[in-house]
């Protein structure tokens, strides 16, 4: 699983602590893992594959697989910026102050 989960910091030019602070598992954590003292919890292996763009499953089988969801929220994002862009000036401005209000 850390093997998995090592190629990935070093393609993204990425450390331990980088992960620790993005996440908030402890360094420690994250040094107990590669030292095959201890195996990371299901939520703290979510967190992680969040933060790296990738899938829990990527981290047992190295293969690199989008969740069911993400192709239709893809289509979804494409039909919203569609239609974002024939709103008048006003009404972008109007939503995007409502995004930044909920944000």
């Amino acid at each position: 699983m850390y093997e998995y989960y090592q190629k990935l910091l070093d393609e993204k030019g990425l450390k331990n602590a980088d992960v620790a602070r993005a996440t908030g598992i402890s360094n420690m954590t994250l040094s107990d893992w590669k030292r095959g003292k201890s195996e990371p919890k299901t939520k703290n292996m979510q967190k992680i594959a969040d933060f790296l763009g990738t899938t829990v499953d990527y981290f047992t089988t190295g293969k690199e697989t989008a969740p069911d969801n993400v192709e239709k929220r893809q289509d979804e994002y494409t039909e919203l910026i569609s239609l974002y862009s024939k709103l008048s000036e006003d009404s972008q401005k109007a939503i995007m102050q409502i995004l930044r209000n909920l944000k």
